[in-house]
C-alpha cells in the first residue's frame, strides 16, 4: 500500500481562484493474489469532466487512427452494418474514424452534453456505464481510456458483455500501465484512474467471462483487447506473480522524487553553463503539478508551464499558481531551459521543442 497526499485531483487549468483548488489523498493498493493496482480516491461528488485533462497531440492522433482500424479489422465478421455503442467518447468519438456504415450509434457518456453534434443516425445518453444505462443490444461496443474508471473492470465488462448480441464484440483501449509504470512515468498512477490492468489482468477477466480475447500493442502507449461473445473453451488459468507487480509498483514511486533530485540538480548544473532567459515545464498536467508541489526550487525558478492545448492557454494550472502558455512561446525567448518528465510523450514534446527553438535547452528527468 501507498500514500499519496494532498494530490490536485484535477489534471489541467482552472480559471478560479487558487484557494478554490480541491486536492485528495489516497492510497494505491494491490491485490496480494493478482496484483492488480487500484486506488481509494473517493472522487464520488466530482464529475468526469472535473477530472480529466485533455488528451491531444500527435501520439494521440495516432492512437485514434490506430485504434478505429484495430476495431475495423475485428469487426470484419460482421455480414450486415452493425449497431455500436461507445462508452465515454469525450470529444473523440472513435466511431466516427471507423470506415464503416452503421445501422445506428449510441454514445454513452457523464457528460452534460456532448461536445460534438450528433448526426442523423445517432444518439446521446447521460448515464455512467453500466449501472445507470438500460439494457438496449449492440453488435460492437467501444471503449476508448475509459476501462481504466470503472469501479470495477468484471462488472463493467459483464455490464458490456450484457448488452451484446450474439457473437458481438467488446473492444477496448486502454494505457499500457505495465509499460509505463516501470518505465517510471509520472502519469502512470493518478486519481483519475480506479485500475490499472495489464494484459494478464484482461486475460484473466475473459477467462472469468468466458468468451474470447485478443490484445494487441499501440507503440508503448496503449494495449488494445478485443472480447468476443462467441463459443467458450476452457482453458488453464492465468497464474498471477503479484510480488513482481509490488516490486514495479514500489520503484515507481521512488522514482518520482528521484526525477525531482534529478531536475532540481540539472537546473542547476545548466544555469552555470548557460543564461536562461526562461524556465519552462512542458506538460499541464500531473507531469508539472507534481513537481511544482513537491520542489521549492523549481517553483522558484519556473517561468511557465507550456502545453499543446488551446483550451489551456493562459489559464492557470490547477493546484499551483503557475501559468500555461503555448508550446509556441518557446520561439520568443533568446535561450530557455525546458523541463519534461518522464512520459509516453516525453520524446515528442522533446522534438517539438527544438524545433521551435534550437537554442532551447532541453532537461529530461
Amino acid at each position: 500500500m501507498i500514500s499519496f497526499d494532498d494530490v490536485p485531483v484535477f489534471l489541467g487549468c482552472s480559471t478560479k481562484k487558487r484557494d478554490e483548488d480541491i486536492f485528495v489523498s489516497y492510497k494505491a493498493l494491490q491485490c496480494i493474489r493478482c496484483g492488480l493496482i487500484t486506488t481509494d480516491a473517493n472522487l464520488d461528488e466530482l464529475s468526469y469532466a472535473e477530472l480529466h485533462s485533455e488528451a491531444i497531440g500527435g501520439i494521440w492522433l495516432r492512437h485514434h487512427d490506430t485504434f478505429a482500424a484495430f476495431c475495423m479489422r475485428k469487426m470484419a465478421y460482421l455480414l450486415k452494418q452493425p449497431s455500436v455503442l461507445e462508452i465515454g467518447p469525450s470529444s473523440n468519438p472513435i466511431v466516427r474514424r471507423i470506415q464503416c456504415e452503421f445501422d445506428s450509434v449510441c454514445y454513452c457518456d457523464m457528460l452534460t452534453e456532448l461536445p460534438f453534434a450528433l448526426i442523423h443516425n445517432e444518439v446521446y445518453v447521460q448515464a455512467r456505464f453500466p449501472e445507470h444505462m438500460d439494457s438496449n443490444r449492440f453488435e460492437i461496443i467501444i471503449a476508448s481510456h475509459v476501462f481504466e474508471h470503472a469501479d470495477n473492470l468484471n462488472k463493467f465488462l459483464k455490464g458490456a458483455l450484457d448488452r451484446l448480441e450474439k457473437n458481438g464484440s467488446v473492444l477496448i483501449s486502454i494505457p499500457n500501465f505495465q509499460y509505463w509504470i516501470e518505465n517510471k512515468y509520472w502519469n502512470a498512477i493518478t486519481p483519475e484512474h480506479n485500475n490499472y490492468p495489464m494484459e494478464e489482468h484482461l486475460r484473466y477477466l475473459a477467462q472469468l467471462c468466458r468468451v474470447e480475447i485478443e490484445i494487441e500493442y499501440f507503440e508503448n502507449h496503449s494495449v488494445f483487447a478485443h472480447f468476443k461473445k462467441t463459443e467458450w473453451t476452457d482453458r488453464p488459468f492465468i497464474i498471477f506473480n503479484p510480488s513482481a507487480a509490488e516490486k514495479i509498483l514500489l520503484q515507481w514511486v521512488e522514482s518520482l522524487q528521484h526525477s525531482i533530485e534529478l531536475a532540481e540538480n540539472a537546473l542547476i548544473s545548466a544555469a552555470q553553463k548557460h543564461h536562461f532567459d526562461a524556465v519552462l515545464l512542458a506538460g499541464a498536467s500531473h507531469l508539472s503539478q507534481y513537481p511544482i508541489l513537491m520542489s521549492h526550487q523549481i517553483t522558484q525558478r519556473v517561468t511557465n508551464v507550456i502545453d499543446n492545448s488551446d483550451y489551456k492557454n493562459g489559464k492557470r494550472l490547477y493546484g499551483t499558481k503557475v501559468i500555461v502558455k503555448e508550446f509556441e512561446i518557446i520561439a520568443d525567448y533568446i535561450q530557455p531551459a525546458v523541463v519534461i518528465f518522464a512520459s509516453p510523450y516525453q520524446n515528442e514534446m522533446s522534438k517539438q521543442v527544438k524545433a521551435l527553438n534550437p537554442r532551447a535547452i532541453v532537461l529530461t528527468c
